[in-house]
Formats: C-alpha cells, sequence, structure tokens
C-alpha cells in the first residue's frame, strides 16, 4: 500500500510472466512428447471380450459409448490416461474403456473385440542413403559353330553322353548347345527334326556322310577388345636456329 504499490505492481507482473513462460515450457514439453510418438490398438487373441488375470473386467467410470465405431472407441482411450484397452461390441455398436490390466486374455466371443492400447514411439526418418552402385556382371560369353565336313550325322565315336531333343528345329538345337555348359556341338536330324548334343569332342571329328544330316562343333567366341584411347600426338617446340655471324676482318 501507499508508495510501495508500484513496486508491489512490478513484482506481480513479473510473477504473471514468469507462470506464462513455465506454462509455455510445460506445452512445449507435452507437444514434442505428442510428435514423437503414436498411439498403437493390439487386438488380442482368440477374439473375445475383455478379460483381465482374473476373468473378470472392471470398465472405467464414464467408459460406455454408444452406437460408435472401433476408431472413434480408440480415439476416446487415447484421450484417456487411465485407459489401457477398449472392448468393442459389434452387434450393437458398443464400446467399453477399460485399464490395461483387463488386456491379460480375453472371454471368446465372434461379436466382441479386445484392443490392448500402447504408445509406439515414432523413429526418426533415416537419414538419406547413398546409392549402391551396381555389381559388374561377368561378360556373356558367346559361341560359333563350325559346320564338320563333309554333311552328314556326326560320327557317334562315343555317343553314350548325348542328349536327345525331339521336335526342335535347327535354331532351337544351337541354342540349346548355347545353354548347356556339357555341349561341345550338335547334330540336327533334318528329316525328323531331332537334335542331338553332343558331350563328347571325338564325336566331332567326322560324319557319316548322310546328307539330310547336320553336324556342329562349337567354339567359343573371344571376348570384345576395347581399344585403348589413341594419345594425342606430342607438339614438338619450334626449333631456334642459331646462326653464328663470322667477325669482320679488321681493315
Amino acid at each position: 500500500p501507499g508508495s510501495h504499490t508500484p513496486h508491489f505492481n512490478k513484482v506481480l507482473h513479473l510473477l504473471d510472466m514468469m507462470s506464462l513462460r513455465s506454462t509455455t515450457i510445460v506445452c512445449a514439453a507435452v507437444l514434442a512428447m505428442a510428435t514423437k510418438s503414436t498411439a498403437v490398438f493390439t487386438e488380442l487373441q482368440p477374439q473375445g471380450c475383455c478379460r483381465n488375470a482374473g476373468g473378470t473386467s472392471n470398465t472405467l467410470p464414464g467408459g460406455y459409448i454408444f452406437t460408435t465405431t472401433i476408431a472413434a472407441c480408440q480415439a476416446a482411450c487415447a484421450n484417456r490416461a487411465d485407459c489401457g484397452a477398449i472392448e468393442f461390441k459389434s452387434r450393437n455398436s458398443f464400446c467399453e474403456l477399460h485399464p490395461a490390466a483387463d488386456a491379460n486374455q480375453t472371454n471368446p466371443d465372434t461379436n466382441c473385440q479386445c484392443f490392448s492400447f500402447g504408445v509406439a514411439p515414432v523413429m526418426p526418418s533415416s537419414a538419406p542413403t547413398s546409392p549402391t552402385e551396381s555389381p559388374t556382371m561377368a561378360p556373356t560369353m558367346a559361341f560359333t559353330y563350325a559346320e564338320v565336313t563333309p554333311r552328314g550325322c556326326c560320327d557317334d565315336a562315343n555317343g553314350a553322353n548325348d542328349v536327345t531333343l525331339n521336335g526342335t528345329d535347327l535354331s532351337a538345337c544351337e541354342g540349346a548347345c548355347n545353354n548347356s555348359a556339357t555341349c561341345l556341338g550338335y547334330e540336327w536330324q533334318s528329316w525328323r527334326d531331332v537334335c542331338v548334343l553332343k558331350q563328347n569332342a571325338l564325336d566331332l571329328q567326322s560324319t557319316n556322310g548322310y546328307a539330310l544330316c547336320l553336324c556342329f562343333a562349337k567354339e567359343v567366341l573371344p571376348p570384345p577388345t576395347t581399344a585403348s584411347p589413341t594419345p594425342a600426338p606430342a607438339t614438338n617446340s619450334p626449333t631456334v636456329a642459331l646462326t653464328t655471324e663470322a667477325p669482320t676482318p679488321p681493315s
């Protein structure tokens, strides 16, 4: 009172500012926590109504919501600090809010669902990863085929391991040999569309001379070579000719 009134008002103003600052700090902390977590509801199995360890349940005060949805029921639970589970009855769209202890087990009922409630942290976004370089693939081997002459079927020196393919043409027969690591050549019998993949090099030395048959030996093509860049021609510095004048004889 009296001369102390202005000073007293300043003190009250300071206290108000401190209170406002404290409230702001608390709100900011709560907001930060809210942004770093998310509500998670997990349905208990088997499907049924919520029960605690003793086989009973205790609905929270004011925890009855009529004619609603599962999403609205979950939202109501997330807004209550004492809610740890929800029970939803689909037959009448009825919601019950329960403590966490009631999410211990279920009383099997196909018209009832029990969800436990928890808060899971939201993991920070991972830093972008640098692109992974694709592995260098080994060059694909290429083949060519030399016809064994004279034209005819391959000489069967040892045809025990031959692979016979029926109903194929010349191109498919060659492709089959390309795809086989053990095929050394092939015989194509044109009159009946039969391909024989040869596994023995001795079979590819000669033929029987039968004109309706072809015999080919497989050869591996060398890998393509990459020409080295031609270096630029060197530039020589211009040569300066030095001339030496003969001394002038005295007169």
